[in-house]
């Protein structure tokens, strides 16, 4: 039951996301403005979803649920309940759905900031953050589904990542990491809205500066 709400949480933020992008474009093009409050929406949606994968994924985690291969390759019952929690992040599925919560939260953040602001280059922010989004939500759902569900179901996990028990600060390592490398989406998604629009003016600059140094 709780991986199926993952998976729908996944094809949910799928579709939220390719909205986002159209609704934006249209907003861009000269259409009714509603479109990018629409599209802004949908990107806090997709973000909800993300979320909602996210936790289904701990609480398999958590509970040794082995009917899903990620939780059989990468847990055991002998597992501390502290790791099984970080194990979210052990293994490429875990971290594509780690990685496009902090990309949603970054991209939902964004957006509600300036909703009021830049009105010619947000649209074009919002698209563009939107298809990043849309990759990291499409990989999930075919090539890199951390759903996916094995049978029979195995009786013991093969445990956790062994990097994840060498120190307590591993725990921290890839979320910071991950929040980094993610950030970095915003300076771009503002970079291509100023080039779209070339509005080449300091104003872009000046918005990206801070997100650059965070």
């Amino acid at each position: 039951m709780i991986p199926d709400i993952g998976r729908a949480a996944v094809l949910a933020g799928l579709g939220l996301s390719a909205y986002a992008i159209v609704a934006h474009l249209l907003a861009a093009r000269g259409g009714d403005p509603r479109l990018g409050t629409s599209g802004r929406r949908a990107v806090v949606g997709s973000f909800v979803a993300a979320a909602v994968a996210g936790v289904a994924m701990t609480i398999s985690l958590l509970t040794h649920d082995f009917s899903v291969r990620y939780v059989a390759e990468n847990n055991a019952t002998t597992t501390p309940p502290f790791i099984s929690a970080i194990s979210l992040w052990a293994a490429l599925e875990g971290s594509i759905l780690f990685w496009t919560l902090l990309a949603t939260g970054w991209a939902a953040l964004v957006l509600h900031r300036y909703r009021d602001r830049h009105r010619q280059l947000m649209p074009w922010v919002g698209a563009t953050l939107a298809s990043v989004n849309l990759f990291f939500f499409t990989v999930m759902t075919w090539p890199g589904n951390p759903f996916v569900r094995t049978t029979p179901v195995a009786a013991e996990g093969l445990g956790p990542n062994a990097l994840l028990q060498n120190h307590p600060f591993m725990a921290l390592h890839p979320p910071l990491l991950y929040l980094g490398y993610t950030g970095l989406a915003i300076p771009f998604a503002f970079g291509i809205a100023a080039l779209v629009t070339r509005r080449l003016d300091v104003e872009w600059l000046r918005i990206v500066r801070r997100w650059t140094v965070i």
